[in-house]
């Protein structure tokens, strides 16, 4: 059958009005300008991606707003824009419900960057975002939950988020829960799941999480002490700079805890694990430099370190250092602040501290070969 080419021309009209209709309808969205922009961003052209992006985030496309929003904060292709970032957050937040969108706006609430600090509504996003699905919002439900921000402080939440962020294998999660259960925070202690879970968090490659499964190993946390595999995944955590994994080296090495006494080891790492601010490395250090182990005797270093640890709270720390200004080692004698720093490390429970003051000073030293507390690993905050 022949067709007219009047009836020809009709069709064309046709679809090209089809045409113009679908371009019409890609541009109320904004598809086509994602799109774009997405290509843009993906492939390095971020002046391009910014200006796309912008129209189709002005035309309503939630997964454009978000991204600009990212584009913005980090000033690429263009300047910072804070409170540009901020409110493109939120449109896509409040516009698609967009689990991301939500923790970004929620991240920028927290601190107050773009606008003011609301923890209340900070709180509001993680929470939406998290029970939408977005573990790292769950991380920060329970980070929240713990330290009562935007809320009343509620360990028993805290503990709750935590497991959901490590029941979807976050490292974080993981080895928060860890600590949760070992210390039984929020609920029972579990010390099996607690070694379980600092295990499952130092196999995902968290430096924090091989740390507190070495102490797990190294003190028979929920199964037995294992020196050998605790000195392994301490080193792991020591090469990635983790202070208390030195600490726990030095301690290993000084004292001969299922390898050979190696004292220039233990000094090194003792030295290391101080200067980083690890607090029961520093008596440590300083009984090494006091008896000149491990390298050249030095009194008046070896007291300062005892002093810092002493200031920083470790009651070994202020046993030494209040012995060393009773004996006058290292620098002046000052017996009255030095029995002050002994009654502080009995108050503690040091049981060697309360021997000398009960004796009133005529006691011997303490044997050091005991290793200091590491009840300071639940004091950390990973953001």
């Amino acid at each position: 059958m022949r067709i007219s080419a009047f009836a020809v021309a009709m069709i064309l009209a046709n679809f090209c009005v089809h045409l113009e209709a679908r371009a019409d309808t890609a541009e109320v969205d904004g598809s086509a300008l994602w799109e774009a922009g997405s290509e843009a961003y993906a492939g390095g052209d971020l002046p391009k991606a910014r200006d796309l992006l912008l129209r189709a985030a002005d035309a309503g496309n939630a997964n454009a707003m978000n991204l600009l929003g990212a584009i913005l904060q980090k000033g690429l292709g263009g300047e910072i824009d804070l409170p540009g970032a901020r409110k493109w957050y939120e449109a896509a937040a409040k516009s698609a419900a967009l689990p991301g969108a939500m923790y970004n706006l929620a991240m920028m609430q927290r601190v107050g960057a773009g606008g003011p600090k609301d923890l209340a509504s900070a709180r509001f996003w993680f929470e939406k975002s998290a029970t939408a699905g977005n573990v790292p919002a769950m991380d920060w439900m329970g980070y929240l939950s713990q330290n009562g921000e935007g809320a009343p402080q509620d360990l028993a939440a805290a503990r709750s988020w935590f497991q959901r962020a490590a029941d979807h294998g976050d490292p974080d999660g993981l080895d928060r829960m860890g600590y949760y259960l070992d210390t039984g925070t929020g609920g029972p202690a579990n010390p099996q799941g607690a070694r379980e879970m600092y295990r499952k968090a130092a196999e995902t490659g968290l430096v924090r999480g091989m740390s507190h499964y070495a102490n797990a190993l190294y003190n028979g946390t929920g199964g037995p002490r294992d020196l050998s595999e605790a000195r392994a995944w301490a080193q792991k955590a020591a090469d990635r700079g983790d202070t208390d994994a030195m600490g726990m080296l030095a301690t290993i090495y000084a004292y001969g805890q299922g390898v050979r006494v190696n004292h220039a080891l233990a000094r090194t790492w003792a030295k290391n694990g101080s200067e980083g601010g690890c607090s029961f490395a520093m008596p440590l250090y300083g009984y090494l430099l006091e008896n000149g182990l491990g390298g050249p005797k030095d009194l008046p270093e070896a007291r300062r370190w005892y002093q810092r640890a002493a200031e920083a709270g470790d009651r070994i720390g202020m046993y030494d250092y209040g012995l060393a200004l009773v004996r006058g080692k290292g620098g002046p004698k000052n017996t009255a602040e030095g029995r002050a720093w002994l009654k502080k490390a009995a108050d503690l429970g040091d049981t060697d501290a309360k021997r000398y003051l009960a004796r009133k000073g005529g006691g011997r030293s303490r044997a050091v070969q005991r290793r200091p507390s590491s009840s300071g690993y639940g004091a950390w905050l990973p953001f």
